[in-house]
């Protein structure tokens, strides 16, 4: 289950950063097959912040935390490209002003409620790994 941390300079009405949340809980659950219920989103407008030392234009600073097996390389390129399309959409800050970090972390490190999360393999992840295993043992 992502959770989407998004900082910026920028101070948005509440409308225009609840339909953000709308359309990005849409596309992650599209793009990662998962409910719409398992997206997380957090929005933190009106943040001190500086890009390159320029504290004069509008930047954001996005954080992606999900287990390591949910958030495979192919999909990561579409979800930043959708993430900066529409934080500038509703929140006014240039792609080019906007830095997005993945960060994956072992499952076993996630709890949801007083359960430890568990998920399956991507097809491409668990392919890659049998990839890997066969090369090795050759």
């Amino acid at each position: 289950m992502p959770i989407i941390t998004i900082n910026t300079s920028t101070v948005s009405a509440l409308e225009a950063k609840l339909q953000l949340m709308t359309e990005l809980n849409a596309s992650f659950a599209e793009e990662l097959k998962i409910p719409s219920g398992h997206v997380h989103i957090h929005v933190l407008d009106g943040q001190c912040f500086a890009f390159g030392g320029d504290s004069s234009r509008p930047g954001a600073y996005i954080t992606i935390k999900a287990s390591a097996l949910q958030i495979w390389p192919e999909v990561r390129r579409d979800l930043a490209l959708k993430l900066t399309t529409l934080i500038q959409k509703h929140l006014d800050v240039p792609a080019e002003r906007t830095t997005t970090m993945f960060e994956e972390l072992p499952v076993e490190n996630i709890a949801v409620g007083s359960n430890i999360a568990v998920f399956v393999k991507s097809p491409t992840a668990a392919a890659t790994a049998e990839a890997a295993s066969k090369a090795a043992a050759e």
